[in-house]
């Protein structure tokens, strides 16, 4: 909310909601009721990617493949993505905690590195944890999305489906550059923060490398602020490692192609991807896991997802 409250006291044109990407600027003032301001400020305070506002211009929005014609049908087709996504998101959450359930796996908090293992078991060993950890985020983000939206369409919100699109590209991890990734495969829920307040005047005073750092820069402080809710401090080296880091390897992709002619794309390029990903995340994970985060309880034991599928099919809860 404070970085909104930057960018809206800085911009030199009103905001007015769209009803397509092609929407003009409304040309004479309008008159609008208590309610529709009311709403109005509603909607801008919590829409945070912009959809149907002209703020969101430049937005990557993944395709949509569930059907948007009728509020029912698409509330019925998201239900089953819903679905998915929680088991899928508390299923990697499980295999995480299962690595050590007395310390990270619990509010006790511990080290992702075992330093008891030899040096190749041991960052085997983390990086296994920080691989299921990010799939763990990437599914609990999309399970909060999807359940946000059946709540949001089946209440009398005044919400459309064609509000509510795909928070994240197709497999994010079959991303193919660092670029890629960041900007179409991840979620772009914080794009207007970063690119408002950091991006844009960094690049304009220092041109593009700059403004990349400084968008990174915003997410560190960001991240670093909802991990210092934990109450065990905010991480910020190692927080601002992982965010400042894939922005240098986004200024070395940009670099690659001046030099060479060629984009990072391919194979290869998702490789490299991945392994930046990979390396550059463990960091953060590992001040996830001692602050405490990763043994954060989403469910109760009798409704966790892990526990009503083994009761289901073994008689009794895996965790406890």
């Amino acid at each position: 909310m404070a970085l909104r409250c930057i960018i809206w006291t800085f911009r030199t044109k009103p905001l007015y909601r769209t009803i397509g990407t092609d929407s003009e600027e409304p040309t004479s003032p309008k008159s609008y009721s208590i309610g529709q301001v009311a709403a109005d400020a509603l909607e801008l305070t919590n829409n945070a990617r912009g959809i149907g506002w002209n703020w969101s211009k430049g937005l990557y929005i993944p395709e949509e493949t569930r059907p948007t014609h009728s509020r029912i049908a698409f509330i019925l087709s998201t239900i089953p993505y819903y679905l998915f996504a929680t088991i899928i998101f508390d299923s990697c959450h499980f295999a995480v905690q299962s690595f050590s359930p007395s310390t990270f796996g619990s509010g006790v908090g511990g080290t992702i590195f075992d330093s008891t293992l030899p040096p190749l078991q041991m960052y085997l060993r983390s990086t296994a944890i920080t691989l299921l950890s990010g799939f763990t985020v990437c599914y609990n983000i999309q399970s909060l999305y999807y359940g946000f939206t059946i709540i949001s369409l089946t209440l009398p919100l005044g919400q459309t489906p064609e509000q509510w699109p795909p928070i994240f590209g197709a497999k994010p991890w079959s991303a193919t550059s660092l670029s890629e990734f960041w900007s179409r495969k991840w979620h772009q829920l914080f794009r207007d923060l970063f690119v408002s307040v950091g991006y844009n005047p960094a690049s304009y005073l220092f041109g593009h490398a700059a403004g990349v750092a400084a968008a990174f820069f915003v997410s560190t402080l960001l991240h670093v602020t909802g991990l210092w809710g934990m109450g065990r401090g905010g991480e910020f080296l190692c927080t601002a490692a992982f965010f400042m880091s894939n922005a240098f390897g986004i200024i070395l992709e940009r670099l690659w192609t001046r030099v060479t002619g060629r984009r990072v794309e391919g194979v290869w390029g998702n490789v490299w991807t991945l392994a930046w990903l990979l390396m550059s995340a463990q960091p953060l994970v590992d001040a996830w896991a001692r602050t405490g985060m990763i043994g954060t309880l989403f469910f109760s034991e009798r409704l966790r997802p892990v526990n009503l599928i083994s009761r289901a099919v073994l008689g009794y809860n895996v965790w406890s």
